[in-house]
């Protein structure tokens, strides 16, 4: 009898060593990782709400990358034609003054020559690159230059396919303009200025260039405009996505981090019921061989 009961016992304590040292080493492991979970089993429902979150964190986060990289394409596309706007306004001003009968064709020569100059800029900003170096005004060819300037005119090389990014489950944006058509007769317009303008053609510069010059620029403040209206929706939509980001973030916290403070007081409980069990078994143990001896 008396052996039977020493293999009870040492079951017994052998097994309630093995719980607390389990429960010890739980919480050691807790506090060391600062996660409360550290298998599925320690919470399942904690685990599941843990997954559902991060996922919709993550389609949060790469909505938000996306309307990132849409963001930078509209800043860089509005600086573009903020530019180009300056240029044609500094053209419609020498148009006024070629117009004038006052101007003399030495004046209109050196006017020619700021146009010509105006082309060659009005060109490299159509050409311009995004914060990706793809070509901002080529359409969906991003790596294929847009624009050649030839004698008299410039050629579009690009397409008029959109630029998308998804913004949500459901909706999308077009990021990038169509501006081949434009730039091309914005071009010839200016062309258009620069040859009447030197063959001191007065009547042609006010009857036919001012008007194109402000048509130019009329499309230039449509395009910004747009642009400015998308870029305002983009912000919106960022804030709107950071502060989903928060909030699941500290969600998954709240289900999958330790509080430290219980966490400490839990693992002190731990360690003394740990060893309580290793000196109630050695006591154990010792009085179970004395029986043992003494039977």
């Amino acid at each position: 009898m008396n052996r039977i009961s020493t293999n009870y016992q040492y079951s017994s304590y052998s097994q309630n060593i093995a719980n607390t040292q389990q429960r010890y080493m739980q919480v050691q492991n807790q506090i060391g990782s600062g996660k409360r979970i550290q298998n599925p089993s320690d919470d399942p429902v904690g685990v599941a709400s843990s997954v559902t979150m991060r996922s919709l964190k993550s389609a949060a986060e790469r909505y938000q990358n996306n309307l990132k990289v849409g963001e930078g394409v509209l800043k860089f596309s509005e600086e573009a034609l903020s530019e180009s706007s300056t240029l044609f306004r500094r053209a419609y001003q020498l148009a006024v003054s070629g117009a004038n009968a006052a101007t003399d064709q030495t004046g209109r020569e050196g006017m020619v020559r700021e146009i010509t100059e105006m082309q060659r800029r009005l060109v490299a900003v159509a050409n311009s690159r995004g914060p990706s170096n793809n070509y901002l005004f080529a359409g969906q060819m991003v790596d294929t230059q847009p624009f050649t300037q030839n004698s008299t005119d410039i050629t579009f090389n690009g397409d008029t396919n959109p630029i998308i990014v998804q913004t949500s489950p459901s909706e999308t944006m077009q990021v990038n303009v169509n501006a081949g058509q434009m730039f091309v007769d914005a071009y010839a317009t200016l062309e258009s200025l620069k040859n009447n303008l030197q063959s001191g053609n007065a009547g042609a510069i006010s009857g036919i260039d001012i008007a194109a010059l402000q048509n130019v620029m009329h499309q230039l403040d449509v395009e910004r405009g747009g642009i400015g209206a998308k870029l305002q929706q983009v912000q919106t939509l960022q804030t709107d996505y950071q502060r989903r980001i928060d909030e699941f973030s500290k969600n998954i916290s709240e289900v999958e981090d330790v509080d430290m403070a219980s966490a400490i007081t839990e693992y002190h409980l731990a360690e003394t019921a740990y060893t309580a069990a290793l000196n109630v078994a050695s006591q154990g143990f010792r009085l179970s061989l004395m029986d043992f001896i003494r039977g």
